[in-house]
């Protein structure tokens, strides 16, 4: 079984890739950056603007950058009202297309539901792959391979009778267990620690948790039946020692496609379900800190236990408040961000499950790798040394004056 692929270094957290039967477009409306469409003429710019504008304008040889309510003429003013006409038709029928999208989104997830249910038997072992399903996976696997020299491959443990191979007792002892094991234990949680977003939330405590965790499912929310737009994450647990809850549901609400700045389909609020720990020892998300008080009057000491907040996955199921009219820039605001991201990354990762456990899914991201990086010659190091590096110099610590200029590189897109 394949290893969790942690602590990596990534750079920017791409989204997981969506099945090829979906959209390329289809994820990216949810986490879209408002356009600043509502912005009027008569905007007054900042001086910290006025100057990064002239700054600019020097470095392009004078052209004027400055903002056009200064520079246009009352007709010029009209022709820019006119033209916002224009964009907002534009803005009718990117709204139209989102909504377009979202319908054939889940179709598609319709569609594939007999496929879902088929590899949630496999995952846990209730039934058995096919002789077909496994000549047709092998033939895929070939395929990779041509493609990719360097493509994963999955360990393969050679059956009994093979005549390349002779085992040793301690070996067939082995090969006789793992026949024993029903179909592919840890692989939601393997999966989970292989997406760059949910993987540095996921702490040492929460694997043996996670072990439990059976199947992923993902359900959208309907409109006339939900009263709201959205989609639910349903994580299925067996019974464990940790929690009574045979399902944990975090539920992620639409603003839904409107006319407007905001046309664009956002995450607006999102809820989960409150967890049954069953003991104060036994909760993921606290930890128990003992202290001891001293009575002023008797001198009697006594030992009290505080519960104070720690990280952990399962604060996912607690997700930050949104507000509306809250600092783009404020730490709540980031928090919820970053929750909607998470949630984003879970159900575009559903589809692929199978390539995030293997970790080939990581082939679609963008991050920043050490073989990006050479080993660079004494030309590319800084001829002005600081302060620091002076003083260093003087008293004659050369090696640890020396430093390397940071050299900006594309992400590699493997």
């Amino acid at each position: 079984m394949s290893e969790p692929i942690r602590n990596q270094q990534i750079n920017k957290l791409a989204e997981a890739p969506t099945p090829q039967n979906t959209p390329a477009g289809a994820s990216s409306f949810i986490s879209r950056a408002k356009p600043n469409i509502g912005a009027t003429i008569s905007e007054e710019p900042s001086s910290t603007n006025d100057k990064l504008l002239s700054l600019i304008s020097d470095k392009l040889g004078g052209i004027s950058l400055a903002p056009f309510e200064r520079k246009l003429t009352k007709k010029q003013r009209n022709v820019v009202r006119a033209l916002r006409v224009l964009q907002r038709q534009c803005d009718l029928w990117e709204m139209e297309m989102e909504a377009s999208v979202m319908e054939l989104e889940k179709k598609c997830h319709i569609k594939s539901g007999p496929l879902y249910e088929r590899r949630r038997k496999i995952v846990q072992g209730v039934e058995e792959p096919t002789a077909e399903e496994i000549k047709q996976g092998l033939e895929i696997e070939k395929e990779e391979e041509e493609d990719e020299d360097d493509a994963p491959h999955l360990e393969e443990i050679p059956e009994e009778g093979d005549e390349e191979v002779k085992e040793s007792d301690d070996e067939k002892k082995e090969s006789d267990e793992e026949a024993d094991v029903k179909g592919i234990p840890n692989f939601w949680a393997t999966a989970l620690n292989n997406v760059p977003d949910i993987s540095p939330i996921i702490t040492e405590e929460d694997q043996e948790a996670l072990q439990y965790l059976t199947d992923v499912r993902l359900e959208y929310l309907e409109k006339e039946k939900d009263e709201e737009l959205g989609f639910k994450l349903i994580f299925d647990f067996a019974e464990n020692d940790f929690f009574s809850n045979s399902s944990l549901v975090k539920t992620y609400y639409y603003y839904g496609p409107n006319l407007g700045p905001d046309f664009a389909v956002q995450i607006k609020e999102a809820k989960g379900d409150t967890i049954d720990w069953k003991s104060p020892q036994k909760n993921l998300t606290v930890e128990i800190i003992s202290k001891k008080q001293r009575n002023k009057r008797t001198g009697a000491f006594r030992t009290i236990e505080k519960e104070v907040a720690k990280a952990s996955f399962f604060n996912f199921f607690s997700p930050p408040s949104s507000d509306e009219f809250v600092d783009m820039e404020s730490e709540e605001n980031e928090d919820f961000q970053a929750d909607s991201e998470r949630g984003v990354a879970i159900k575009d990762m559903l589809p692929r499950a199978v390539d995030w456990f293997t970790g080939k899914a990581l082939e679609y991201s963008d991050d920043f790798d050490e073989d990006d990086f050479g080993d660079e010659d004494d030309s590319d190091y800084s001829d002005d040394q600081d302060d620091d590096d002076e003083d260093s110099d003087e008293s004659g610590d050369d090696e640890k004056s020396k430093k390397p200029v940071a050299v900006n590189q594309d992400c590699k897109q493997q």
